[in-house]
């Protein structure tokens, strides 16, 4: 038997959103600079500060839009923290140049790194939700239900065959019942 992978979060859903409308933001703030940096030939001017501001907003729009493909796959937990953590550089230097969109970008990316370390959110990205998940070193027991006429050794049994528990895990709580 297969396990089935815990449903997304609901706060997983709107950090994906908000990275995606960032993405956007940046991207329009990024055209706007590129526009601006045009009409005044400050590109052939060598002025370097324009042409950093349009290159950081354009790197973390893609971030942006990559970091909210991964969160939607429910893939790459650690990914998306280095790649946020990369945005968080990458917008603390657009802050610098006074670009307006790295204020919204670092929030952003504030709260997803809080949010990665929630307990659901691994158990999402790890396929495994607690609920089906216990360890014998404290003693708890599978969540039973006054429904399942099931054997505690058939349960034990099921649950190992599932993956949901270690074969140590079932050798100790297999000792336990005998």
């Amino acid at each position: 038997m297969s396990q089935t992978k815990p449903k997304r979060p609901t706060g997983l859903t709107v950090l994906g959103i908000l990275y995606i409308i960032t993405a956007i933001t940046n991207f329009v703030s990024a055209m706007e600079t590129f526009r601006v940096y045009q009409a005044t030939k400050l590109w052939s001017d060598g002025d370097s500060v324009l042409g950093m501001v349009w290159f950081f907003l354009f790197i973390t729009m893609i971030l942006f839009f990559v970091i909210a493909g991964l969160i939607f796959s429910g893939k790459g937990r650690k990914a998306i923290i280095g790649l946020v953590i990369a945005t968080i550089v990458l917008g603390v230097i657009s802050l610098m140049a006074q670009s307006p969109a790295a204020i919204m970008s670092i929030i952003v990316n504030i709260i997803i790194i809080i949010y990665l370390r929630k307990q659901h959110v691994k158990e999402y990205f790890d396929g495994t939700s607690i609920q089906s998940t216990f360890s014998s070193e404290s003693n708890l027991h599978p969540p039973s239900t006054s429904t399942d006429d099931a054997e505690p050794l058939d349960i034990l049994k099921k649950r190992y065959a599932e993956g949901e528990i270690t074969k140590e895990e079932f050798d100790d709580i297999k000792k336990d019942l005998m």
